[in-house]
């Protein structure tokens, strides 16, 4: 038996399925039925009932963040010239002073922006800005087996050794964010939660989610 050409095929057919994932992953993500929307300064309370909305199965989240008047009331206010590098690095200055407030993250434990993935959704040369054109931004993504439970870690999480976005803690902000989920079959095979989550990384290195770890 040669085993190169096994685990040749092998990857060839994992490629296949993960393609097909993904495509049905992001079919979910774009159904309403799948989705909530609430902004940061929003009573803490509300956005935890709709949270209710989504079961506390296995299955993928994507969070979302609509920053196009941050950025267009950036660039008036300031007279600033959208297609030039030191705007492009204002804004992002800007956006790191937002999510990284020392007035209330008080150093916790929470994912940072990561700036090669911010240049994707603002690029100079062709010039592309979706942060001044597209309603939503790609901001998180993530897999668990306990989906509402991790979501409301991301909301709301007391604990600053618990890894999360702790987004109550920028209640000062008026920022849309929308959250949209895949659930999927009961995981018992930890081989198919590694498959999902190797989708979870093809879907993060198509859509460039700003915020994240890896």
């Amino acid at each position: 038996m040669n085993i190169e050409k096994l685990l040749v095929d092998f990857d060839t057919e994992v490629n296949k399925i993960c393609n097909i994932l993904k495509k049905q992953v992001l079919a979910n993500f774009k159904n309403p039925d799948n989705q909530i929307t609430f902004k940061l300064s929003d009573n803490l309370q509300c956005k935890k009932n709709l949270l209710d909305k989504f079961s506390d199965e296995v299955g993928l989240y994507y969070f979302e963040i609509n920053l196009k008047d941050f950025f267009n009331d950036l660039i008036t206010k300031r007279d600033l010239n959208r297609k030039s590098m030191k705007t492009r690095e204002i804004f992002l200055e800007e956006l790191n002073s937002f999510w990284n407030d020392k007035t209330v993250r008080n150093e916790t434990n929470y994912p940072k922006i990561v700036k090669s993935r911010f240049y994707k959704h603002y690029q100079l040369r062709p010039y592309v800005n979706n942060f001044e054109s597209a309603e939503w931004i790609p901001f998180y993504i993530g897999i668990n087996k306990k989906v509402n439970k991790r979501l409301n870690e991301h909301l709301h999480c007391e604990l600053d050794s618990t890894f999360s976005m702790k987004l109550s803690q920028l209640y000062k902000y008026d920022f849309p964010i929308r959250i949209s989920t895949s659930f999927l079959p009961e995981m018992g095979l930890s081989r198919r939660y590694m498959l999902v989550k190797e989708v979870e990384g093809i879907i993060r290195n198509e859509c460039f989610p700003i915020i994240g770890k890896q």
